[in-house]
């Protein structure tokens, strides 16, 4: 009997040590990686929005190995101000133009009106890998067409769970589940100078991020992300569920093709699909791609508070928020119905690489809260392709100074231009508000050079010079806008 018990000890033992062992090479196997990254704003050469900014951040991730195909994973994001902002500078007409999209929150005035700096942790998660087929829960980013914004220092991340199965070649399915969302630090960008404030809801940001202390530095659900945090009442309305997806990417061959599904309970849906098709004719690489997305709210989301607040007039001002220019309606009746579709085309010919594109949304506004940038007709500040009853069109070319001796350099050019026949409530004349009906045609576009290096001797180093010209003729302005980035992976 001594004998038995003391085999059975032995083998808990042995069986706890190479548990200790596994649990060590855990460890042992981990990775670290992340990014530095610097944006600086030069002010000599911008004007009107943005004159001044420079920030420094990035992310520090961890990832154990796998234990029976488990991994867990964790990283900090932060950015801070380098202390070249100008926090002080005031245009000719007075008033402080900061790059919030850099930074946190805006802090309240008693702390002087400064974008704050912040740390947060933005990755913490359980990851499950069998085969080619993985499961993902907690805090992480989410790539798809409708959550994923440009990048500045900190990306909009997302408190989800995520299936992945890859085991047919060329075959990605995918079904997640959005609980929650953090807006990163570009959504500023997005609500103020993309979205106009008004329209800020249909270019990459959610009503949350309307008051200047909310949006960022912790995570709202997607129904407050989108519709402000319980603004007037969205919690007894319900409209506070998180957004289930589905998607099906084939990517073989020639064809890429994708097909996702967004289904927002209580809110709305959206289904998107795109594809493209490449081909070599003559030394050349031809490029075509189609894409499409159609938006509809679900069940009584039109007479919710949500549905009410789409419905209800919004004043849209000159730059300086002084000037009013017109009232509109962001869904007349409550209701969302959007249809969107696009065509692009792009030729590379030895160091030279054109594009050409084309979108037209037909209906109402693309309802676009939590980060989406999908139109081939985007450029670094405009998005106005996800406007009510909008032609766009996008020109580009790229050239690749690499044949010249200077390998990892390319210019980048591209110009894109916005017509927008937009439906009005009321006008006004100085301070008078003219009520009734009416409408008139925007006609904005927007230049974009930029220098774009990437270091062949130092993988995950690059540079981006950028200079952007914009003639935006919602607020009645033009800017100009001159920015380093400076980039290391590690």
């Amino acid at each position: 009997m001594k004998k038995k018990i003391a085999l059975s000890l032995s083998a808990l033992i042995a069986t706890g040590l190479v548990a200790a062992e596994d649990l060590n090479s855990m460890l042992q196997e981990g990775k670290f990686d992340g990014y530095v990254r610097l944006h600086h704003i030069n002010p000599s050469t911008s004007d009107t929005v943005a004159i001044t900014g420079s920030f420094i951040g990035g992310k520090l991730k961890y990832e154990t190995g796998a234990l029976y195909g488990l991994s867990l994973g964790t990283a900090m994001y932060t950015s801070h101000d380098t202390g070249l902002t100008k926090w002080d500078y005031l245009t000719k007409d007075g008033y402080n133009q900061v790059a919030g999209g850099l930074a946190g929150n805006k802090e309240l005035p008693a702390d002087g009106g400064r974008f704050n700096n912040y740390t947060t942790i933005g990755e913490a998660y359980l990851n499950y890998k069998y085969s080619k087929t993985s499961a993902k829960i907690g805090r992480q980013p989410f790539a798809s067409p409708m959550t994923t914004s440009e990048v500045t220092i900190i990306p909009n991340l997302y408190e989800a769970g995520v299936l992945t199965f890859k085991e047919v070649d060329g075959l990605t399915i995918q079904a997640a589940y959005l609980a929650r969302m953090m807006y990163g630090t570009r959504a500023t960008t997005e609500v103020q100078l993309i979205g106009d404030g008004v329209y800020g809801i249909v270019s990459g940001a959610g009503f949350v991020h309307s008051k200047p202390t909310e949006g960022k530095e912790r995570f709202y659900t997607m129904g407050e992300a989108a519709f402000g945090a319980n603004s007037g009442g969205i919690k007894d309305n319900k409209n506070d569920n998180g957004v289930a997806t589905l998607s099906v990417e084939y990517d073989k061959g020639p064809i890429k093709l994708r097909v996702w599904d967004y289904y927002a309970q209580d809110m709305f849906n959206t289904a998107y699909a795109d594809i493209d098709y490449k081909m070599d004719v003559s030394g050349a690489k031809l490029f075509f791609s189609a894409q499409a997305l159609h938006q509809k709210d679900i069940g009584d989301f039109s007479t919710s508070n949500a549905g009410k607040i789409l419905s209800a007039d919004r004043t849209v001002t000159d730059i300086s928020g002084k000037k009013k220019r017109y009232d509109t309606k962001l869904a007349t009746n409550g209701e969302i119905d959007a249809f969107f579709w696009g065509l692009q085309a792009k030729a590379k010919m030895g160091d030279f690489m054109l594009n050409a594109a084309f979108t037209q949304n037909t209906k109402g506004h693309i309802i676009d809260p939590w980060g989406g940038n999908f139109g081939y007709t985007s450029t670094i500040f405009s998005r106005d392709e996800n406007r009510a009853e909008t032609d766009a069109y996008k020109l580009g070319f790229n050239y690749d100074f690499g044949t010249l001796g200077v390998k990892g350099l390319k210019f980048i050019y591209n110009y894109g231009a916005y017509k927008s026949d937009v439906e009005t409530t009321a006008t006004y004349t100085g301070a008078t508000r003219n009520a009734g009906m009416g409408s008139h045609t925007e006609k904005s576009d927007e230049h974009d050079f930029m220098f774009r290096y990437d270091s062949p001797d130092v993988k995950g180093l690059w540079f981006t010079l950028f200079h952007v010209e914009r003639d935006n003729d919602t607020r009645d302005y033009k800017q100009s806008h001159t920015r380093l980035v400076a980039n290391l992976n590690f």
